[in-house]
């Protein structure tokens, strides 16, 4: 009798074992097309050539150590279709923004990023990709318009659906910035 639950402890700990050491962090890689996100996670497989990479029409997904790195394709419609499949399972969201072109999308930018703040609870990334240009917009202005355009967005649509105040300030997008160099 004594040796059955020793058997039984056995099992349960190698299940619980297994099933915590399966447990993968999933991160998201996204942003507008062309700010750089296959690239990124070309970069972040260890794959990385200096390449020109094309836009991705579908998901590309790779892992490394104990990471899958999900590179989701920007174009509105191929996000679309990707993200409802994927937002639930994710540990993590890179948010990449090219520094370049980043005053003239700024509002697209905002628009996606307040669409995945509301899909995903937890903290956003927010990589600032910077090829060698000297056109590039440094991370603190980048912050400052960004955050402009997103009160914007909410205010409109507050006033449009009739949220208060209270409520637009629990739902911030709560991110933090990194620059990287490709």
């Amino acid at each position: 009798m004594n040796y059955a639950a020793h058997a039984i402890a056995v099992f349960i700990i190698l299940i619980v074992y297994y099933l915590l050491k399966s447990k993968k962090t999933k991160i998201a890689i996204v942003g507008l097309s062309g700010a750089g996100k296959t690239r990124y996670f070309h970069s972040k497989l260890k794959n990385f050539q200096d390449l020109q990479y094309t836009t991705s029409l579908k998901i590309n997904s790779g892992q490394v150590d104990n990471i899958e790195w999900i590179d989701v394709p920007g174009n509105e419609k191929v996000f679309q279709a990707c993200w409802g499949n994927i937002k639930h399972d994710l540990t993590s969201v890179y948010f990449l923004i090219d520094a370049v072109g980043f005053y003239k999308e700024r509002r697209q930018v905002a628009n996606r990023l307040d669409q995945i703040s509301k899909d995903f609870k937890k903290k956003i990334g927010i990589i600032l990709v910077k090829i060698q240009d000297n056109r590039a917009l440094e991370k603190e202005k980048i912050e400052l318009l960004l955050e402009k355009e997103l009160k914007e967005i909410r205010e409109i649509r507050s006033k449009n659906v009739g949220l208060d105040q209270d409520f637009i300030e629990e739902h911030h997008v709560d991110f933090y910035f990194k620059d990287e160099k490709l």
